[in-house]
């Protein structure tokens, strides 16, 4: 009975079955009889399930070089693949840890064989995480323009939170800023800087830059002029003694610098209303917006009113 059904089972569907057949053959001699290749891979290290309260305290290459070998087209298809070596973390403690890497961790086709793993154990020191508030400091390269001057830098925020191993955070005196060129500004200008953390194993909390508000003005001079004094408002004729005061002033460079050429400082006497005879008056001193009267010598001027 069982003879039977078994002649029955290979007699039905025959051809199906031989075609498979001849196709798991093909397979067969195609991977076997393929010609074989062998190729170095690198390997990133995944960590996985780290306990919050554990940070890696010690540099590490993060990858691992392992050769392979097997059929060439398997080979070359593991090239141009993504994977990595996974390890979990789950039962890490603080202290040293050691990781032994072998081929049961990557994940490979099964007619490919791992011939090396460099290298074959990785340390890791784990420590426990802190966090701790630091200033940051901005750095600064080039000159602003010329007349010109750099009154501050404003940085928002002006504190960051650094997290990482308690030994490293307990170095940190203040943060630094990624270079901000500050050539050739003339006006304030707000920009966004990156914080250089090259020297620390250490992250921040939150974005690791800050938006830093760079104050340039105009550079202030002072300045001294001998100026005529004018008479203002009176039909009459009239002389002044002295004929020219000495003006002290401080002021933005590009008004100062060509002040007395363009006459926008004045020394002016009002003299409306004022009858035949003599009189000491203050001048009173026009200049352009931005510029500060220091002083003028002398004070007074005599004014002598003339008869018509």
């Amino acid at each position: 009975m069982k003879a039977g059904k078994t002649q029955r089972f290979w007699r039905k569907n025959i051809g199906l079955k031989l075609l498979a057949l001849a196709f798991a053959l093909f397979l067969w001699f195609f991977v076997v009889g393929e010609e074989k290749a062998e190729v170095s891979l690198s390997v990133p290290l995944e960590l996985v399930n780290m306990p919050d309260d554990l940070v890696i305290s010690n540099e590490f290459n993060g990858t691992i070089d392992v050769r392979v070998y097997g059929p060439r087209s398997l080979v070359r298809e593991l090239v141009t693949r993504r994977f990595s070596h996974v390890v979990d973390l789950a039962k890490a403690t603080p202290g040293k840890m050691t990781l032994h890497i072998t081929p049961k961790g990557i994940h490979l086709p099964m007619e490919v064989q791992v011939t090396r793993i460099h290298p074959s154990q990785v340390n890791l020191v784990l420590e426990s995480l802190a966090r701790r508030e630091a200033p940051v400091e901005a750095v600064l390269k080039g000159a602003v323009a010329a007349d010109y001057e750099l009154k501050g830098v404003e940085l928002k925020p002006a504190k960051v939170v650094l997290s990482g191993a308690a030994r490293e955070v307990a170095k940190v005196k203040k943060v630094l800023t990624q270079p901000i060129d500050i050539s050739g500004l003339s006006v304030t200008t707000k920009t966004v800087a990156g914080l250089d953390l090259r020297m620390y194993h250490l992250r921040v909390v939150g974005e690791p830059q800050v938006t830093a508000y760079i104050q340039v003005e105009e550079k202030i001079i002072r300045k001294s002029l001998v100026i005529p004094v004018e008479g203002a408002g009176t039909a009459y004729g009239y002389k002044i003694d002295p004929r020219n005061i000495e003006v002290s002033m401080q002021g933005p460079v590009s008004v100062l610098r060509n002040a007395a050429r363009k006459q926008d400082i004045r020394a002016v006497v009002q003299l409306g209303g004022l009858r035949p005879g003599t009189y000491l008056r203050r001048p009173v001193i026009e200049a352009p917006s931005g510029v500060e009267i220091e002083k003028a010598e002398p004070k007074s001027v005599r004014v002598i009113i003339l008869k018509k």
